[in-house]
């Protein structure tokens, strides 16, 4: 992520997509998180909900939480109110209050 943006090293987009994708296979949840949230703030949805689908999958909450919201607003993914609540009800189990919130929400 560095690398691909420039964060104390020369930026070179090309190279830091490399190191990404092999990121990508990564059985740490952790890195996968972190890789997923990297993909959502810079705009690569589809990349994204593939990567925090990875981690949600593995019980990270975070990501599931994260990937809830994106199933409520069409980023990366179809809108899907079912595997949203799916998700977000995962997250708000595992204490997140934000799920709590987008949980109620979606549920009116």
């Amino acid at each position: 992520m560095c690398v691909a943006e420039g964060r104390g090293t020369e930026k070179d987009e090309k190279k830091g997509e490399e190191l990404l994708s092999l990121s990508e296979r990564s059985e740490d949840t952790a890195v996968l998180s972190r890789l997923g949230l990297f993909y959502y703030e810079s705009g690569r949805y589809v990349r994204a909900a593939v990567v925090l689908r990875k981690a949600a999958d593995r019980g990270d909450p975070f990501s599931q939480y994260l990937l809830g919201t994106m199933y409520i607003d069409r980023l990366g993914v179809q809108k899907d109110d079912h595997e949203a609540r799916k998700w977000l009800g995962k997250a708000a189990k595992a204490g997140i209050p934000e799920a709590v919130e987008a949980l109620g929400e979606l549920n009116g």
